[in-house]
Parts: C-alpha cells; sequence; structure tokens
C-alpha cells in the first residue's frame, strides 16, 4: 500500500508539473513550500518544551505512564466559582482590552 501510495504522489508529481511531490500536496491549499518547511522546523525546535510540559504535567496527575487520554484531564480540582453581573462585564472587558477600544464601546452600545 505504501509503494502505491508514493507512486500516487509521483504521478500526481509528474503529470503537473511539480517540483517536488511536498510542492504537489500543499497546493491545494496553498500553501507555500518555505512555509511548510519552516513550520517542521518550528516545531522541532520547541520539542523540548512540549516534553518538559508532559513530564511536569505526569508528575501533577501522579502517574507513572502519561496517555494521550491524560492530556485531558483536568490539573485541578474543580473549584466553585461564583460571580456578580458586574464582575463578569469587568473581567470580560479586561480579557477583550488588548483587542481595541470598540470592543468596550459594543458593550456600552448593548447596555
Amino acid at each position: 500500500m505504501l509503494s502505491t501510495q508514493l507512486k500516487a504522489h509521483i504521478f500526481e508529481r509528474d503529470a503537473h508539473h511539480f517540483n517536488s511531490t511536498l510542492e504537489a500536496a500543499l497546493f491545494r491549499d496553498n500553501v507555500p513550500v518555505g512555509i511548510y518547511r519552516q513550520l517542521v522546523k518550528d516545531v522541532n525546535a520547541n520539542l523540548p518544551t512540549l516534553h518538559r510540559y508532559l513530564k511536569l504535567r505526569q508528575r501533577m496527575l501522579a502517574l507513572a505512564e502519561l496517555s494521550y487520554e491524560d492530556l485531558y484531564a483536568p490539573l485541578a480540582s474543580e473549584v466553585e466559582r461564583h460571580y456578580s453581573v458586574e464582575d463578569a462585564v469587568t473581567m470580560t472587558l479586561a480579557a477583550v482590552a488588548p483587542l481595541g477600544p470598540e470592543y468596550g464601546k459594543k458593550k456600552l452600545a448593548m447596555a
């Protein structure tokens, strides 16, 4: 199956005159090869940070081995939170403040 798939990629490259099978695969989504290669390079460069996070998560969950489904487990026990409407408005405005002043104006128009 792998051999057949590779032959299909090579046929696609040759039939449409692409420089590489990668270029052919990225063409449909209009992704330049340089962007793809840079993305892969950046991901690989930051893998140590991901690995540190996964080890920390494993330690926080007190697991001998971290499994895929453990990535979705909450790290803290549930906390009950109660907010007044005024507190909710204040927190929401603070959260959208980096997006620009027009977001705060929309809230005032709705009030």
